[in-house]
């Protein structure tokens, strides 16, 4: 919205409400940039739907000029899926948060933990409330009042500890913390200022934050898992790393260790029959890793001279 707010200003257009044909420049404009259809689609989606009642703009025009960039872009098609951030990536990355031993550094690593045991959207993550969290000595249970797959339907999700994830460690310490500032309901992940206090919605609407209130956006995890990745040191394959890279990572981690298609959809709530478990996560590390001219011997100049 910002973005397109800001074309509206140098364009001499009303952003909010927008008229069709503001809506249907501003699409030729993000395709003028060469975006993805999936961007594009995605940022138009947003925008349309943050029109007052009754004044959102009609969207034909654009969704038949998407049609038509779709055909005539290959490039925009492309889709660029995150790295996977599997244990070996983020064990190294939550020691790191941690080695300041300061209290923003708690609630990455519980946050990093969770959302990879959780195998969460990071919109789930962020809106995840005290009051749905239960922490027993060996487990968590998480109440879903629902997820992108299962509207209206709640579930009560079973996250069992593992030693080298110190999930039950992790989130105590952090959820301790709050309490000790007074903080035993509401989102389980907000920001903390750099006194190290938890900031409180009032302090977040003074400053003008007030559309997410206490809650964490789901772009602030994106920026945290990318601190830390490159602050512990480590290199991706040419993917980005963003925050549904510990999404990725746990199901990576499940379909490279033997998990079933079935146990990867109950594990990220896929929706049953779904693909995008083993065609975005599990296949392209076995493709990558596998390589037919192994077959064939290595060539050794020496070895024909010899004989």
């Amino acid at each position: 919205m910002g973005l397109f707010e800001t074309w509206c200003v140098e364009q001499g257009r009303v952003a909010k409400p927008c008229t069709t044909a503001t809506y249907t420049e501003y699409g030729r404009h993000l395709m003028a940039r060469n975006l993805k259809v999936t961007t594009i689609r995605h940022y138009m989606s947003l925008i349309r739907t943050s029109m007052p009642p009754g004044k959102k703009p009609d969207n034909s025009l654009f969704l038949l000029l998407l049609a038509q960039y779709r055909r005539k872009n290959k490039r925009a098609l492309r889709r660029k899926e995150a790295f996977p951030i599997t244990l070996p990536y983020l064990v190294p990355m939550m020691e790191k948060a941690e080695a300041g031993d300061r209290p923003i550094g708690w609630r990455d690593s519980a946050m990093f933990a969770f959302g990879y045991r959780f195998l969460g959207r990071s919109i789930e993550d962020v809106d995840l409330e005290l009051e749905d969290v239960t922490i027993l000595d060996d487990r968590v249970l998480v109440w879903l009042a629902e997820d992108k797959t299962h509207k209206g339907e709640e579930q009560t999700i079973v996250l069992h500890d593992r030693p080298d994830l110190n999930l039950i460690f992790r989130l105590r310490r952090w959820v301790g913390y709050l309490s000790e500032q007074g903080v035993t309901t509401g989102p389980v992940f907000r920001e903390v200022l750099r006194s190290g206090k938890v900031a409180s919605s009032e302090t977040r609407a003074r400053r003008g934050a007030t559309k997410r209130g206490a809650h964490l956006r789901p772009q602030t995890v994106n920026e945290r898992v990318k601190l830390w990745f490159a602050a512990a040191g480590l290199k991706t394959d040419g993917r980005p790393v963003s925050s549904h890279s510990l999404r990725a990572g746990g199901a990576t981690d499940l379909g490279m260790n033997g998990a079933t298609d079935e146990e990867l959809e109950e594990a990220g709530r896929w929706k049953k029959g779904s693909r995008i478990p083993r065609e975005r996560y599990v296949r392209p590390t076995k493709d990558a890793s596998r390589d037919p001219f192994k077959k064939v011997p290595v060539h050794d100049p020496a070895a024909k001279t010899q004989e």
